[in-house]
């Protein structure tokens, strides 16, 4: 695996190391199962803290051949309460984005994958929703301190979710 190594404009931060064209976006899931086993966890067992943790190391380290100045491969983290269907929970959400640059003449969703965990908790705990994207790997440790900051992950981070799911899907 192919990495590079560079020196962050301040001199008391560790250095940002960036895969190339490591994931194959039509198996980040797979691959992404693979990262979790290597460190030995499993999606059932994460707590939001661990599982964000595995996916900004994830995302910082196993890169895509997309093109970032298009978008081509970001993270989003999203909280809120909802109800799809089978009552209101609250939710704890990191996604990888990828646009495969297979598809980019399509139109639409149809060439955008997302790559989301998904962690459940009753409504009652915290009110609210909000949402922020991480647009590339140099604005990744800013997006970390973010997340960790966030009311959600600082009341959370360490808790047994109801549940946890790792969805891989066409957007649209």
């Amino acid at each position: 695996m192919a990495r590079k190594s560079r020196k962050s404009a301040v001199s008391n931060e560790k250095p940002i190391f960036i895969g190339v064209g490591t994931v194959k976006i039509e198996s980040a899931e797979l691959e992404f199962q693979r990262w979790l086993s290597r460190s030995q966890l499993k999606v059932e067992k994460l707590t939001p803290a661990q599982g964000v943790d595995a996916m900004l190391d994830f995302y910082r380290y196993e890169r895509p051949s997309v093109d970032l100045g298009e978008g081509g491969d970001m993270l989003l983290y999203q909280w809120g309460t909802y109800d799809w269907g089978e009552g209101e929970a609250f939710e704890l959400n990191i996604t990888r984005q990828f646009i495969s640059p297979e598809t980019e003449e399509e139109e639409g969703d149809e060439c955008i994958w997302q790559l989301g965990l998904t962690f459940k908790f009753t409504p009652e705990r915290i009110k609210g929703a909000s949402n922020q994207w991480c647009t590339s790997p140099e604005k990744l440790e800013d997006f970390r301190k973010s997340i960790y900051d966030s009311e959600p992950l600082k009341i959370l981070g360490n808790e047994k979710p109801n549940s946890v799911s790792l969805e891989y899907e066409q957007a649209g």
